[in-house]
């Protein structure tokens, strides 16, 4: 079937899901994944698990092998085993108060994956070992 062009840009999040073709999007209970008109689809989404957390999750990071998936939140960076889901390490940043704010914007593994760097509002980069809930400036 011949999709007629439709003009989004970079604006996916425009689109109208409801009026969709099913070549163009995939769909589960509480989701949905939009595929750019424009571009060929050479993959297929289907959702694997949910991966619940107590705050905001503000950055997300596959490790080089892909068998596990970091998460930055509110004083907080989680490591999920991918193929389980289940999670792996919580390394919790106490240097504020608990019911205070430093949102984790970014993670990034190491290539050997053993450690993973994050960067907070506090402007500080920390490096953590991916094997403990051991966490250093």
């Amino acid at each position: 079937m011949q999709v007629n062009h439709v003009d989004v840009g970079n604006q996916l999040v425009d689109l109208n899901v409801d009026q969709l073709p099913p070549q163009l999007k995939r769909e589960g209970e509480d989701w949905y994944a939009v595929f750019n008109p424009r571009v060929p689809r050479t993959l297929d989404v289907e959702l694997v698990h949910n991966l619940s957390h107590n705050s905001v999750v503000c950055c997300v990071r596959f490790s080089r092998d892909g068998r596990f998936v970091a998460t930055g939140c509110n004083r907080s960076a989680q490591i999920f085993d991918v193929e389980t889901g289940q999670k792996v390490v919580q390394l919790q940043d106490n240097s504020v108060a608990a019911e205070g704010d430093l949102y984790i914007r970014s993670v990034c593994f190491s290539p050997d994956g053993y450690h993973l760097a994050t960067g907070a509002e506090d402007k500080i980069i920390r490096v953590c070992l991916t094997s403990s809930n051991k966490c250093f400036d």
